[in-house]
This record gives structure tokens, sequence and C-alpha cells, in this order.
């Protein structure tokens, strides 16, 4: 049993646990103390908004993705299937929480966040730059936008290929007396870097650097609009086998996600449409419950 209901009245786990001794439930939280809490109330609470947005900024910027409902339906998932191998294993059932507001303290802390802040080197905003290695976004002679990235060392020497500026990094790094193979020495030279790359792409057209960095198997992405992305983007069209057209009543024909898992063992399942509520009241009943034609009959 999956839910985010509080675990009490006939949601009870003792009392569903007398009726199905070997019974799982998952319970999703707002907060530990069962609280009510959001996404758009954990991130303010854990600092994100004051990393995110224009480096010269003061003001706490909001992000559209929701990050932690995101993480918390994952682990929800990961600990049903713990606990059910748990019971394969040895036939207990268990009642397991998950806080929304756990799940980004947790995260915060596996990403370093919490430790710097403790050891007084709380991190800053640094706008579009990636943290701890180099990242950027640049403008092309066109007006596109593109990033870049140089994390591992095969990605920075391919950036610094396809932009013929191996010669001119080693000559920075050495007017800096930093050694660029290393990540940390790329991000704290991230400025100087980010002139030399710029003075390149900004003199040339977004094809001319498509095919560059493509031949030079450079780590990059075009910025584009979601309205973009499912226009012209392959990845995000029927050539995607996760993808097929669905006709969802009361919305209409669109295109949908199916899994984003391939197994090798069974075929990926096409997206279905949504059910309607109550579409499926007498299948369960009937199915899964055991009810008469009879019973449902009257109960309808």
């Amino acid at each position: 049993l999956l839910t985010n209901f509080p675990p009490k009245g006939w949601l009870s786990y003792e009392d569903l646990k007398a009726i199905r001794p070997d019974m799982i439930q998952l319970t999703v939280q707002g907060d530990r103390h069962g609280g009510s809490a959001v996404d758009y109330t954990v991130n303010p609470a854990i600092g994100l908004p004051f990393l995110t947005g224009p480096s010269d900024s003061n003001s706490p910027t909001n992000h559209v993705l929701p990050a932690w409902d995101l993480v918390t339906g994952q682990m929800a998932a990961l600990g049903l299937l713990a606990a059910e191998r748990h019971r394969y294993r040895t036939g207990e059932g268990q009642h397991t929480k998950i806080a929304l507001a756990d799940a980004a303290m947790a995260v915060m802390g596996h990403l370093g966040f919490i430790a710097e802040a403790q050891l007084g080197e709380e991190r800053p905003r640094y706008g579009n730059y990636l943290f701890g290695a180099f990242g950027r976004d640049f403008t092309t002679s066109d007006g596109e936008r593109v990033m870049v990235i140089g994390l591992t060392k095969r990605q920075w020497k391919s950036l610094c290929i396809a932009t013929e500026t191996a010669e001119k990094m080693d000559q920075l790094a050495a007017t800096l007396g930093r050694d660029f193979s290393q990540e940390g020495a790329r991000f704290e030279s991230r400025d100087e870097i980010s002139a030399l790359f710029s003075d390149y792409i900004s003199k040339r057209s977004f094809k001319d650097i498509e095919s560059r960095f493509n031949e030079n198997g450079v780590c990059w992405s075009k910025y584009q609009t979601v309205k973009e992305m499912v226009d012209s983007d392959p990845e995000c069209s029927l050539d995607n086998p996760m993808f097929n057209q669905i006709d969802q009543p009361g919305v209409g024909s669109f295109r949908a996600a199916g899994a984003p898992w391939n197994f090798s063992a069974f075929e990926r399942q096409p997206a279905q449409p949504a059910p309607k509520l109550g579409q499926q009241t007498d299948e369960v009943l009937s199915e899964v419950v055991g009810l008469s034609s009879a019973e449902i009959g009257r109960l309808h």
C-alpha cells in the first residue's frame, strides 16, 4: 500500500496488519513529523533559491523543476522494492515512511552543501557556470545559445580541440600558474577560460559550432524551448521508441512517453491513456475484491 494520506483510521498500519500480517505499507509525508509540505515549500527551506539565478542577485529564485517530488517518488518506489525483497526472504511485512523534507535534506547532504556550510564555506551563486569544473553557456554569431561542458579530462580536451584553443589554454594556464588538467583549476579560472571560448564561439554560426562540436565529441547542448523540442527534436518524436501517440479522453491526441527503461528480457510497453475516474471500478470489484455481478449491480 503506497499512500500520502496520514496512516490513521482505516489506513492505520496496525489495523491493516491485523488483517494481512505480511502487508507492506509505505507512507509519503510532508515532513518527518507528519506535517504538510510540498516541493515549493521545501526548496526555500534548504537554501537552493539563494544559489539559483544571476550571480549578482540577492533575491531568492525559485526553479520550475519539482526536484524533491521526483526524488521522493523514486525513493518511495525503491523503498517498496526493498521492503518486498525483505518480505520475500523473511515473510515479514513492514511500515516504511519517507518525508519529502527528509529526502531533500538527504540530497543536500550527499551533494556536500551541508558540509560546506557547516565548515564555513557556504556556496555562493555562480549563475550558469558548472560548479567545480568548467561549464557555461555561450552565444553563437547568429544568436543561438549553447551549453558546453569540460568536466572530465576527455571532455576538456575535446572542447579545446573543437574551439582551436588548446595552445592558448596552455599559455593561459602557465600565466595563471594553474594545471588545467585538474577540474578545480578550470573552475577557479572559469572567467579567463570563458573569454577564450567566447571569442571563438561568438564569431561562428550555430551550424558551424554544431558541426565542430559533434566532429570532436564535445559534451554540449543547444538551448531550446519546450515547443522547439516538441516540434523539431528527434529525441522527442516517434523516432524514439519511448514515445507513442495516444488519444486521451477530454484532452485530445498527443505524444506520450512510456517507461524510460529498456529491458532485454521483455519488450517495451507503449504508453496508455490515463483511465477516467471510475473506469476500472467494476474490474477491481470483480477481479480483486471478488464480488459477483449481482453484488456489483446492487452497488451501481
